[in-house]
């Protein structure tokens, strides 16, 4: 897929702070899709061909297929089957750094045409234009959402340098907040510091796999708000909302 280059690094730097001003705007777009106690279920491209779980009160959806440049070919489906809760479905996607067989990615966006050692421009560009495709293959399903996620996990590819990663992940939260989406991030604390070093950047919490955590702002490892909670035991529903 081609992307369009921008001639002048000075866009990067408007988007950027655009993109952080709307990522930090405050918990109310969370709100109404994630009540207080309410749970709902998240699925992905995992349950392709199985009976889906009952949905809840809300749904999340994973638009990717484990990796950034990659798809969930069962999105349609599983979109569908959000819609079914009382509140609208919620997506997200996977990201990792500019790694691997989709690393060319990162040679042009808005932070310019990078060279070869400019790794910082590379991995803005990757996460830029790693959710922009994901945004457009969404749209291709008739998938939309005002509020989407970016799942940072260490089973994905990323860079020893946390600086780096931190750049992917402002370049796909840009992209997506350029398209009028809040951003919020997927993640858990270790996973957290090790990727990013303890980005504090004040983006909303989807709380990553525990029945032990609450949703206090202590349990917070961006600094920001608590969003979701998502919880391990079978019987509890999936995910809470804060």
């Amino acid at each position: 897929m081609s992307f369009m280059t921008y001639a002048r690094r000075g866009i990067a730097v408007v988007l950027a702070f655009a993109g952080t001003l709307l990522a930090s705007a405050g918990p109310s777009a969370g709100a109404g899709l994630y009540p207080t106690s309410a749970r709902g279920t998240d699925i992905s491209w995992p349950q392709c061909g199985s009976a889906l779980p009952t949905v809840g009160g809300f749904g999340i959806v994973g638009v990717t297929n484990g990796r950034a440049f990659s798809q969930n070919p069962c999105l349609a489906a599983e979109y569908q089957w959000a819609g079914s809760a009382s509140t609208s479905p919620s997506l997200y996607m996977n990201l990792n750094a500019a790694i691997g067989t989709t690393a060319d990615n990162g040679a042009s966006g808005p932070a310019g045409n990078c060279k070869r050692n400019d790794l910082s421009c590379w991995e803005y560009n990757y996460g830029w234009n790693a959710a922009q495709a994901t945004f457009a293959y969404a749209l291709t399903q008739g998938a939309s959402a005002a509020v989407w996620w970016l799942d940072i996990e260490t089973a994905n590819s990323w860079r020893s340098k946390t600086a780096l990663n931190r750049r992917t992940i402002q370049g796909a939260t840009d992209a997506l907040t350029s398209r009028g989406a809040q951003v919020g991030i997927y993640s858990a604390p270790y996973a957290w510091r090790t990727i990013t070093g303890s980005w504090q950047n004040g983006m909303p919490v989807w709380y990553a796999g525990t029945a032990a955590i609450t949703c206090q702002s202590a349990s917070s490892f961006t600094g920001g708000t608590v969003w979701l909670v998502q919880q391990a035991s079978a019987s509890s529903g999936g995910n809470v909302g804060c």
